[in-house]
C-alpha cells in the first residue's frame, strides 16, 4: 500500500445541479489523484471540481462556487480540475474534492464513508482474492487505486493507520 485516504462523500446543491463530494483526509501518504489543471485543494475554503462538475456550473481554476448540503452552505474559490472516485451519485468526471473542514461545513454527516488506497502494479490479485472484503480496483495512472466500503450512514468510522 502506497497511499490511503479516509473519505466522507455527500451531494450538495449548487447553481446548476447537484455535486457529489469527496472530503480529502490522508492516512500518512495521499493516492495520486488525477489533476488535470491546478490543484487539489489545501484549505477549507477550496475545492477542486471534476471536469463535468466544472462545465456544469460554468467555473474554472480561480472561480468561486456555492453549494449548500445538509448542514449549512459554502463558498468555495476553485483550484483545480481533477478525477474523483465513481460513487453511487456520480462517475468519474462528476464531483469534487474538499478537505473535511469545508465537508463539515456543508453536511452534518455523511451519506457514505470509505477508505481508498492505492498499491504498487501487480498488488491488485492478491488483493481481490482475499475471502469477504468488499475491494473495487481502479487504475490510476501506473497504480490500482482500491475503495473499501464502510457503508455506515451518518457516523465516524476512522480508518485505522496505513500499513505495507
Amino acid at each position: 500500500v502506497d497511499g490511503v485516504l479516509d473519505t466522507a462523500n455527500d451531494v450538495a446543491r449548487a447553481d446548476s445541479g447537484s455535486v457529489s463530494l469527496f472530503s480529502y483526509a490522508p492516512v500518512g501518504d495521499p493516492i495520486d489523484v488525477v489533476v488535470t489543471e491546478g490543484r487539489l485543494p489545501t484549505t477549507s475554503s477550496e475545492i477542486a471540481l471534476a471536469p463535468l462538475s466544472a462545465e456544469q456550473e460554468r467555473v474554472g481554476t480561480g472561480d468561486t462556487v456555492t453549494l449548500t448540503g445538509r448542514g449549512g452552505s459554502a463558498t468555495l474559490t476553485v483550484t483545480g480540475i481533477a478525477f474523483v472516485p465513481a460513487g453511487p451519485h456520480n462517475g468519474y468526471a462528476s464531483g469534487g474534492w474538499v478537505l473535511p473542514g469545508a465537508f463539515h461545513e456543508l453536511f452534518d454527516g455523511f451519506r457514505f464513508h470509505f477508505g481508498l488506497f492505492s498499491t504498487t502494479p501487480g498488488v491488485g490479485r492478491a488483493l481481490s482474492s482475499l475471502p469477504g472484503r468488499s475491494l473495487f480496483a481502479r487504475t490510476v495512472r501506473s497504480a490500482t487505486t482500491w475503495s473499501v466500503a464502510l457503508w455506515k450512514r451518518r457516523a465516524v468510522v476512522p480508518i485505522g493507520p496505513r500499513t505495507t
